[in-house]
């Protein structure tokens, strides 16, 4: 049985599928995108407000994409706050599915998630080793899902593609941190179903986009691609797998 759920949030639909009961015994998890947001600040660390998490659930996990573009910068650490740095001091720590950089080290693009089961909002800190000159967050709720990588995917090529497995019931996020040479990007995904594709910085040209899917068969070897609508400087895209819990 296959479940549509929309959210119409400024002007915009996002299409969630939820596949449950796709076979006898198997139990699916469930992914819906929830919002992102571009800050083009020279900063080391970068502090998102008021972000929105959806809904409060017992099993829910917060999975979150992250792009930072500067020289040979890493993550030191993403963290979540409910509802506030102010009310949560402490925060939680998100683990890393996959961390990458792009050809040159200019660029980096991660996953990270973590068991989030109240609130509705949250205030998302990500510190990294350096100063950068922008930084894209984007963020799935997912519900009923391993907290672990089944598999993952990285690619750096133009188009950015690769293949990733995923079991029966589980779901694929992908998120891509492309640096153009111009502005007005606007990107393609196969495999999987596009979120958003965003500006990051004032003059358009980084970007950041999304996609994610929830799948009732097997898939192995699925070839997951971005592809963009004109020339790439450089480009980095990460993509995890989550079992069914």
């Amino acid at each position: 049985m296959v479940w549509l759920r929309c959210r119409i949030g400024d002007g915009l639909m996002l299409a969630n599928r939820m596949i449950a009961g796709a076979a006898a015994g198997v139990v699916s998890a469930s992914i819906t995108f929830e919002t992102s947001v571009p800050d083009n600040a020279n900063e080391t660390n970068y502090t998102f407000t008021s972000v929105d998490i959806g809904s409060a659930a017992a099993d829910r996990q917060v999975l979150v994409g992250v792009g930072i573009g500067a020289d040979s910068r890493t993550f030191s650490s993403v963290k979540i706050h409910v509802p506030t740095v102010a009310a949560d001091p402490t925060g939680t720590t998100m683990t890393s599915l996959i961390d990458v950089t792009t050809t040159g080290g200019f660029d980096r693009a991660g996953l990270f998630i973590a068991t989030v089961a109240s609130g509705t909002s949250a205030e998302i800190v990500v510190t990294t080793s350096g100063a950068n000159g922008r930084c894209g967050l984007a963020v799935w709720s997912v519900n009923g899902a391993a907290s672990t990588a089944n598999d993952t995917l990285s690619s750096t090529a133009s188009p950015m593609t690769g293949t990733i497995d995923c079991s029966a019931g589980g779901v694929i996020v992908a998120y891509a941190f492309p640096i153009a040479s111009g502005a007005g990007r606007t990107f393609t995904w196969a495999g999987v179903t596009e979120d958003f594709d965003e500006a990051v910085d004032g003059g358009n040209n980084t970007m950041h986009t999304g996609a994610s899917e929830a799948f009732d068969a097997v898939q192995t070897g699925l070839t997951v691609s971005c592809t963009a609508s004109a020339s790439l400087s450089r480009q980095i895209m990460v993509a995890v797998s989550l079992d069914a819990a």
